[in-house]
């Protein structure tokens, strides 16, 4: 019996990306908003990491619906690159860099999302369709706010030049918190 010679449609292709997209959004996002705590960027950061968390946790279902297997391959290509980046290049970014980094990476998602709607009404998936649309309203809202808060870094140039921590380092301080002497040390080194 032979197999299928049957090419992959644009969806099959992008269902996985939007997967590992969400995957890289809410990791790094939720970075982001931790590292920035209660500032305004922080707090759109964190809008945007409860978007992809929800966005993530709906789309298998959505692509198995289709005959698409977006599970755990994406999901481990969005962790590989997340820890990469969290190991090998945050800590070596200023704030406002690591921030514009993320903001990069949202545009690629919205990227993706309007392909994928494009594809959806092309093949007449109208369900495809909606979430698409309801997604890109949401995001696009989000992403708005990222980007309004850039203005944050300029108003506070000394967060916004400082580098994070080594996640190591950080580890290490929630285990074992530093006194007060030496935070106030490795927050004026960082």
């Amino acid at each position: 019996m032979a197999k299928s010679t049957r090419a992959p449609s644009l969806t099959t292709i992008l269902l996985p990306e939007a997967l590992q997209a969400e995957e890289s959004a809410a990791s790094h996002a939720g970075r982001e908003a931790g590292r920035l705590g209660n500032a305004p960027p922080g707090l759109s950061m964190r809008a945007v990491a409860e978007h992809a968390r929800s966005t993530r946790a709906a789309l298998p279902a959505l692509a198995r619906a289709r005959g698409v297997d977006a599970g755990n391959g994406a999901t481990r290509i969005g962790r590989l690159f997340s820890d990469v980046r969290e190991i090998g290049t945050d800590w070596m970014l200023s704030s406002e860099k690591s921030y514009r980094s993320t903001l990069l990476g949202m545009h690629h998602g919205v990227g993706v999302f309007l392909l994928l709607e494009d594809a959806a009404i092309a093949t007449g998936d109208q369900a495809l369709e909606d979430v698409c649309a309801l997604w890109l309203a949401e995001r696009s809202r989000l992403v708005g706010d990222v980007e309004r808060d850039l203005a944050w870094f300029a108003a506070n140039p000394v967060q916004a030049m400082r580098r994070a921590l080594p996640p190591l380092v950080t580890k290490l301080q929630k285990a074992v918190p530093l006194p007060e002497v030496l935070r106030s040390r490795v927050d004026h080194v960082a």
